[in-house]
């Protein structure tokens, strides 16, 4: 018949069993470790430093930068793209393993590129640096006006500026960065913000301070020039 016989399985069985002993001897191919994690943070680099050292550009010495775009490529093609929040942070989760050049830019911010190891749990700071940008700026009231004789004051850490304005608009040139902000202006009560300067309008508001109570005081005459009595007095 055409089943096979006892002695023709018995001939097989030995190379079975050879065949199967080699797949067992071959080595695992370990799947890629896809939870990977990257995080880290972008900063202003602090002129103190050096522009385009490559230490300082991957560390947070300076201020941190909101709103920076940060590229995340793997073997030239795009792995994945964050914008840092407020305090600068970033985060990639669900990464494969392995090497990766991570970048950095910010209107206004020289754009950086380094290189990233990403296993398991990993860490990356990049600072950008600052450049020359427009600066311009203008200063309202609650209800939208522009507020006359305003001042700007933008502080520390890396450089700060003044800048007076007769009609509320500021027009000029500095360096780009994260600045502590403060406006002011006569009858309006002081403004303290963070600011990124970057070439874009600021837009600063003030809220105008509450009447306070005066004293009056003086004499009526009349036309002869001699103190006159039981005159009523208004005040608008």
């Amino acid at each position: 018949g055409s089943g096979a016989c006892p002695s023709d399985l018995l001939v097989a069985m030995p190379v079975l069993l050879l065949g199967l002993a080699m797949l067992a001897s071959l080595p695992v191919l370990a799947q890629p470790n896809t939870q990977a994690h990257l995080e880290g943070r972008v900063c202003v680099e602090p002129e103190y430093y050096g522009y385009g050292n490559s230490d300082s550009m991957q560390s947070c010495n300076g201020p941190a930068l909101p709103g920076a775009t940060v590229h995340l490529k793997r073997n030239g093609q795009d792995a994945a793209t964050q914008t840092t929040d407020a305090s600068g942070s970033f985060t990639f989760n669900g990464l494969a393993e392995g090497s990766y050049s991570i970048s950095a830019e910010h209107t206004g911010f020289t754009t950086r590129e380094t290189s990233a190891s990403v296993y398991g749990y990993s860490y990356q700071d990049i600072s950008l640096a600052g450049q020359e940008v427009r600066f311009r700026a203008v200063v309202r009231d609650s209800g939208g006006a522009l507020v006359a004789g305003s001042s700007l004051n933008l502080c520390c850490p890396n450089s700060g500026a003044s800048f007076q304005s007769d009609d509320g608009k500021f027009d000029t040139t500095m360096r780009s960065g994260v600045y502590s902000l403060t406006a002011s202006a006569r009858g309006y009560r002081d403004s303290n913000s963070q600011a990124v300067v970057d070439g874009l309008t600021l837009t600063v508001r003030l809220e105008r301070l509450p009447p306070q109570d005066v004293t009056l005081s003086g004499t009526v005459v009349d036309q002869h020039g001699k103190p006159a009595s039981h005159i009523l007095l208004y005040a608008d």
